[in-house]
């Protein structure tokens, strides 16, 4: 009994000094801020944010991230995150989409789909003619955005059938357009569009229509809670909203002059403004942060960060170690 509370306490001692030794380039930027000096101090904690919130590097080059898993496309389609699993799918990849709760991966190349899991691997055809545009997957069953149309392919009977009435168009008439679509809580989140110009809906996974067409100037999204958080404008006016899924109303909650991109997570919200990088996470308070990151793409709990190498760092210990350092300097704060 006593060489088990030795061993606990050693297991604890031992998570406690290396989180203390990765904050450590943090903090000694802090003591730089805290001396004046802003400069150094930015640079150690622009290396340190990442230092502490990193999870794992990758050596791949080509990337696809989705809400919830990162891929690769170099040869075969490979997820890298949550688990590394490669999948027998040499095609171009239009659309693919990650459960990690079934542990199903469902992908199409425009043409056709197909779904794997642990136990199967099935093809569901095309029900149109039109180009596959988006897949998702949610409670067993397969949703399809064929051209403007969504379809869903049943679990239970192996049918696809169309699953709302209503037509999913992209703005102004476009030639060339990419769709979008992901499920989050018995949601669908569609968006098509293309190069600043994108439509959106919310509806639920049985098709009815939770927020009809929005006009938005990102494909990128989140939905937290109640409200979906989106960009709207477009050059030289852009304003980040949320919008709630029960009233319909939208709150703008920043506006910015320039925007050069923007990564959502289920912990806060980076826009590279072109000056540095404005950072939020949900508390109505905006941090602005004198540099920024080349990064490469995101899910929901993850970004991926070009540092010299490839970084996945957590969001969560990203957004937290932010505000400790908003919190022991006093630095950055701005209102809306």
């Amino acid at each position: 009994m006593i060489l088990r509370y030795l061993s606990a306490c050693s297991i604890v001692l031992l998570l406690i000094t290396i989180s203390c030794s990765r904050q450590k380039t943090v903090n000694e930027g802090i003591e730089l801020y805290q001396e004046g000096l802003y400069q150094s101090a930015f640079v150690k904690i622009k290396d340190g944010l990442i230092e502490y919130s990193m999870e794992k590097t990758l050596d791949e080059q080509s990337f696809v991230c989705t809400p919830y898993a990162v891929f690769s496309t170099e040869t075969l389609l490979t997820m890298l995150y949550p688990k590394k699993q490669a999948y027998e799918f040499p095609r171009e990849v239009v659309s693919v989409w990650y459960d990690s709760t079934d542990d199903v991966c469902v992908v199409t190349d425009g043409i056709m789909v197909c779904k794997f899991s642990s136990d199967e691997e099935i093809i569901i055809n095309n029900p149109t003619t039109k180009p596959i545009k988006a897949v998702s997957y949610c409670n067993k069953d397969v949703y399809l955005l064929c051209g403007e149309e969504l379809y869903v392919h049943s679990q239970d009977d192996k049918k696809i059938r169309r699953l709302s009435s209503i037509d999913f168009p992209p703005p102004e008439t476009l030639k060339y357009y990419n769709g979008y679509m992901h499920a989050v809580s018995n949601k669908l989140i569609i968006i098509v569009g293309i190069a600043g110009m994108y439509n959106a809906w919310v509806l639920s996974t049985e098709g009815d229509i939770l927020l009809s067409r929005i006009r938005i100037a990102s494909w990128k999204n989140i939905l937290k809670d109640d409200k979906l958080f989106v960009i709207t404008g477009s050059a030289g006016h852009w304003d980040l909203k949320s919008i709630s899924i029960t009233t319909k109303k939208d709150k703008t909650m920043k506006s910015f002059t320039k925007l050069q991109d923007v990564h959502l997570l289920n912990d806060g919200i980076i826009i590279n403004n072109g000056d540095g990088i404005v950072v939020y996470n949900y508390d109505n308070t905006f941090y602005a942060i004198p540099f920024t990151y080349s990064i490469l793409g995101g899910t929901n709990e993850f970004l991926l960060v070009d540092g010299g190498y490839n970084a996945l760092i957590n969001g969560n210990k990203f957004f937290m170690m932010i505000e400790k350092v908003v919190n022991e300097t006093g630095c950055c704060i701005i209102k809306n």
